[in-house]
């Protein structure tokens, strides 16, 4: 099931996801960088949601990397991430996974 992909649930090994979500703090964001939230997911569980201090700066996406970065996910997941912040992401190791 998809949610429980989101969620880290099923998987052998121990990974942190962020995950770009709306002010639902539960719907995945269509937009990466422009996301008011990031929901921090370490084995299945949520263990926080912060504030994205740059969903009105322009370029975000290369500094909301910098940003989600800060909290060591294996893996970023948003509906969609552009190419830029998806660089950025590639370049710190993080893996990007989109709908």
């Amino acid at each position: 099931m998809l949610i429980d992909l989101l969620l880290g649930r099923g998987s052998s090994s121990s990974s942190r996801r962020v995950i770009a979500v709306e002010e639902d703090k539960e719907t995945v964001s269509r937009v990466f960088a422009r996301a008011p939230y990031f929901k921090i997911v370490e084995d299945g569980r949520v263990v926080g949601v912060v504030r994205n201090p740059y969903v009105g700066a322009v370029p975000a996406g290369p500094p909301a990397a910098r940003f989600v970065a800060r909290y060591r996910p294996s893996e970023v997941v948003a509906g969609s991430i552009g190419p830029l912040a998806r660089r950025e992401l590639e370049k710190l190791g993080i893996r990007v996974l989109t709908r």
